[in-house]
This record gives C-alpha cells, sequence and structure tokens, in this order.
C-alpha cells in the first residue's frame, strides 16, 4: 500500500469515527467497561492468591512425637518431614514450650498449669508444619503418620480443603468472565462497524464497482477499530489504576484486626503496573482491529 494511500484511508477511518461519534462513544464506554472489569478480576484474583498464600502460611500442623521419643528420635522426625515433598516450613515445639504457650492463653489462671512442669507435663514434643499446596494436603498428612514416633498429626482440614476449593473456583470463574466481557465487547464493535457500514453503503458500493479491493475498503474500518480500542484501553488503565490506589488508601493496616492482616498482603499496584498496562492495549487493539475486520468483511458483498 502507498504511503499516500495509507493517509487517506486512516484519514477516511479518523473521520468515520467522528461522523458517527455518539456510537463510538458506546463503543469506547463498553469497552472500557469490559477492560476494567477483566483487570479487576485480575487484580482481585492476585491479591486474592497472595492471600490465599499467607492463610496456607498460617495454617499449620501439628505433629506430635511420642511422649518417651529420645532427642534423637525427635532429630530423625525432624529430618523425615522435611524430605516430604509438599512441607514449606517446620518448627520444633518442645513440650516445655508448649506449656508455656499453654499458660499465656489462660491470662489470669496461668498459675494453674505450674504444677504440670517438668516431668509432670502432658504436653508431647511437637513440631508445627505449614504446606506449599493445600490441595495436596490429604496425601501429606498420610505421609506425616507414616513417619516412626509419630504419635498423631493434627491440622484443621476444613480450612485446607476450603481454601483449596475457593482457590479453583475463582480461577475458572475468572475465566470464564474473561470470555463473557470479550465477546461482549466484540458484539458492541460490530454494532459500530455495522453503522458506519450502513451510513457509508453507496460510497462502498461505488468503490466496489471501480474495482477497490476489500483491503483497500476494509483499511478505514480497522482503523477505526484500533482507534477504539487505543483509547478505550487507556481509560480503563487509568480508571483501574486511580481505584485500586484509592481503594487500597482505605482499608486499615494498623489496627491488629483481620482486615489489617489482609490488607497488608494487598499487593502494591507498582507490581502490577507494565503488564496491566501492555495487557490492556494489546486486548484493546486484538478486539477493536479482529472485531472491525471480521464483521466488515460480512458487508462487503454488493
Amino acid at each position: 500500500m502507498k504511503s499516500t494511500s495509507f493517509k487517506y484511508l486512516t484519514k477516511q477511518g479518523l473521520n468515520s469515527l467522528w461522523k458517527n461519534r455518539l456510537m463510538s462513544l458506546a463503543s469506547i464506554g463498553v469497552l472500557v467497561v469490559c477492560l476494567i472489569l477483566v483487570g479487576a478480576a485480575g487484580l482481585f484474583s492476585a491479591n486474592v492468591n497472595s492471600m490465599m498464600k499467607y492463610v496456607q502460611s498460617q495454617n499449620e500442623a501439628l505433629v506430635l512425637a511420642n511422649n518417651d521419643a529420645t532427642q534423637t528420635q525427635l532429630d530423625e522426625i525432624e529430618k523425615e518431614i522435611k524430605k516430604i515433598e509438599n512441607v514449606n516450613t517446620v518448627t520444633f515445639v518442645s513440650k516445655d514450650q508448649a506449656l508455656e504457650e499453654q499458660k499465656e492463653k489462660y491470662g489470669e489462671y496461668a498459675d494453674a498449669l505450674d504444677t504440670m512442669k517438668g516431668d509432670k507435663n502432658p504436653l508431647s514434643d511437637s513440631f508445627s508444619v505449614t504446606f506449599k499446596d493445600l490441595s495436596q494436603i490429604e496425601g501429606t498428612i498420610a505421609q506425616l503418620e507414616k513417619i516412626n514416633n509419630v504419635k498423631k498429626v493434627s491440622v484443621m482440614m476444613d480450612v485446607a480443603n476450603n481454601m483449596a476449593v475457593i482457590g479453583r473456583v475463582l480461577y475458572i470463574g475468572g475465566i470464564v468472565i474473561v470470555v463473557i466481557l470479550i465477546a461482549v465487547a466484540m458484539v458492541i464493535i460490530s454494532n459500530t462497524v455495522k453503522m458506519t457500514i450502513f451510513n457509508r453503503r453507496k460510497e462502498i458500493s461505488i468503490m466496489k464497482y471501480v474495482g477497490a479491493t476489500d483491503q483497500f475498503i476494509r483499511f478505514p474500518f480497522v482503523v477505526e477499530g484500533a482507534v477504539l480500542g487505543l483509547v478505550s484501553s487507556v481509560i480503563a488503565y487509568v480508571a483501574l489504576l486511580i481505584g485500586y490506589n484509592a481503594l487500597v488508601s482505605t482499608l486499615p493496616t494498623n489496627d491488629g484486626s483481620i482486615l489489617s492482616t489482609l490488607a497488608n498482603n494487598l499487593i502494591p499496584f507498582s507490581h502490577f503496573w507494565f503488564p496491566l498496562m501492555l495487557f490492556f492495549i494489546l486486548a484493546g487493539l486484538s478486539v477493536g482491529v479482529f472485531g472491525s475486520s471480521v464483521f466488515v468483511r460480512k458487508h462487503l458483498k454488493v
């Protein structure tokens, strides 16, 4: 394509945007909403994964050793635990340390446990274990229970299983939402193209009769779709940036509550800015160009 033709067709595409500015604004508005929802879903999913990792790190299993286990046997138990692939961290908790922790929970009644010190301590030496992947927790527990001199493995299976299920649901749900939103954006852009073609149907017919190629006729619509996609992506990115930072700034971060703990595990927007910007630009251009080029093809037969 010659440079003069390129300039002419590009100008035609831009002029078409202005002539059909109401439909163009509608297309931009819908595509902006779609991109914001897709971006928000991605940010939400990433932060949920971050929080899940935090919860997983706090979701501990307590591996109790036999009451008569020697120090050598305790060392051997620790080695065997660390060999298990799904184990993240292992922390030894002596029975004296466990008793002190219980005394802290009793508060003003802690003195009642003083009689249990030394040889009268009924608690067991244990190991606090965290996991890498909660979806594999049942198999990991089975491996822990097989270790010699392990009396019992205590873990909140309901919490672990629920977190694993939530992770899978969010992943599948996110994919479904993205597909639906992209389909909606494609329909809106196709309607804009149809409106433009309807307004220019006589011009297109004349161009076809004098020998203009489909590529020559299609190019302004591709330009139109690309501009719609690019403008939408910029607006959506700026809106999501402002909204995300505003939301994070309103959350408490130092009051010791659960919400504060989760807020401290939110991923800062600076971690997302480049991949999110790149995704928005590519998604906007792809949807705009693809929607225009595909749907205009159906209306070139005159």
